[in-house]
């Protein structure tokens, strides 16, 4: 006695849950990158060029004209000082919690890792304080530091 075939539907379900959690899984792990890379990045990049940054950002991934990229990047430029301003008194608590953080991860490196790990700290900070860019004008990332 034969088995009676399943209809395609039933078959196909399997298959269906499968592309769709790999769909999910990749569109997923595409935002997880750029949130890590947008993360990394901004502390690499001058002060000068964020806007520039951003509004590229947003002319790929909106599909900007022309007329909006250059209006956004004129609102952008114009709230700089305001952004200064409302930062500039949380700077303090920032700065601690940056360091703290710094002793935390200092603590569960070996010997090795904390001395290269301090030159990349101290290479941040003084990128960061300074604003120091390399030649090509590029701001300087640690990971560029043999």
């Amino acid at each position: 006695m034969s088995v009676p075939a399943r209809p395609l539907w039933a078959r196909l379900k399997p298959l269906a849950f499968v592309l769709g959690v790999f769909l999910l899984g990749g569109v997923a792990g595409g935002a997880a990158t750029r949130a890590y890379t947008m993360d990394e990045l901004r502390p690499t990049i001058a002060p000068t060029d964020r806007v520039k940054f951003k509004v590229d950002t947003m002319r790929r991934d909106l599909d900007l004209s022309d007329d909006q990229a250059r209006q956004i990047e004129e609102i952008l430029r114009s709230v700089r000082s305001d952004r200064e301003r409302v930062i500039k008194p949380c700077k303090p608590d920032l700065d601690e919690l940056r360091e703290s953080t710094h002793t935390r991860i200092h603590e569960v490196l070996n010997a090795k890792q904390r001395v290269r790990h301090d030159e990349l700290h101290e290479l941040m900070d003084h990128a960061l304080k300074h604003g120091e860019h390399s030649q090509s004008g590029a701001h300087t990332h640690p990971s560029s530091v043999p």
